[in-house]
């Protein structure tokens, strides 16, 4: 799918449902920014409401709004000032469900659907690219407000409600110029039973397919630790930045983060 017929589908969203309104964020939600040029996932830290940045990683449950087979959470929420006004936002689907057997190694025989304003994207039944669409706009204001939903529908190769557990793999484009598109997101849905496990699949992601961040890659040109990245941190440091924070108790900012980050300097990066 060309950017050209993106961008039409996106006028044809406009037309129905309008920029977001500014809303409180949702702990379900993925919350969503541009950061260093890229757009970037995180999630609301339910024990301080702050946002933990960067997060790929949600979770939904089929039949939560009463409706087996079906759910329109998690959303895509954003802080006021950290995105692009008026930026369009998209997604692709990047790989086969999977379906939970104590790991996802395993490709689904289900699939899953997403729609906004009644247009299907289906997952593929292989690890292939399946262009989606856009399904949202930023506030045309300054604080480039951004709240959306798209709704996810299980496909039962069986037919049914099965119980269990699938992880689609999707990711966010933007048409913002200069902004490139998220790493690999991912979501693990419950149905029936698999409710029971789902804190532990959604650990499994984080623990295998989550790459772990270089915390002390914080500036230009990343994948080199060098005098910038020093530079950087004692700026993002002096401001009390949340990347800064990189040691316990967290929260406060004193010299266990200093020593931390000079910890991960001297181990440099994968």
């Amino acid at each position: 799918m060309n950017l050209q017929y993106r961008l039409g589908v996106a006028a044809a969203l406009c037309g129905v449902c309008g920029p977001a309104a500014a809303q409180t964020l949702h702990e379900t939600d993925y919350i969503l920014r541009v950061h260093d040029n890229a757009l970037q996932t995180g999630t609301v830290d339910l024990s301080t409401g702050d946002v933990v940045y960067p997060d790929p990683v949600r979770s939904g449950t089929f039949g939560a709004e009463g409706f087996p087979n079906f759910t329109n959470d998690p959303g895509v929420d954003a802080q006021q000032g950290e995105n692009v006004p008026g930026m369009f936002v998209g997604f692709d689907i990047t790989r086969a469900v999977r379906v939970w057997d104590g790991d996802f190694d395993q490709i689904a025989e289900d699939t899953i659907t997403l729609r906004k304003s009644g247009i299907n994207t289906t997952s593929p039944t292989s690890d292939v690219v399946v262009p989606g669409i856009i399904f949202g706009q930023a506030n045309l204001d300054d604080g480039a407000g951004f709240h959306h939903h798209v709704q996810f529908f299980l496909n039962p190769a069986s037919g049914g409600a099965p119980s269990g557990l699938w992880l689609l793999t999707w990711e966010f484009w933007t048409d913002a110029p200069g902004v490139e598109r998220t790493e690999p997101l991912y979501v693990v849905f419950a149905q029936g039973d698999g409710a029971a496990e789902l804190d532990e699949a959604v650990q499994w992601v984080r623990d295998n397919l989550v790459a772990q961040p270089c915390v002390a890659d914080v500036a230009a040109p990343f994948g080199t630790l060098n005098f910038f990245d020093v530079s950087a941190y004692i700026g993002l440091y002096n401001q009390q930045d949340a990347s800064a924070d990189l040691a316990a108790p967290f929260g406060v900012f004193n010299f266990f983060d200093i020593t931390a980050f000079i910890a991960a300097y001297n181990a440099g990066c994968p």
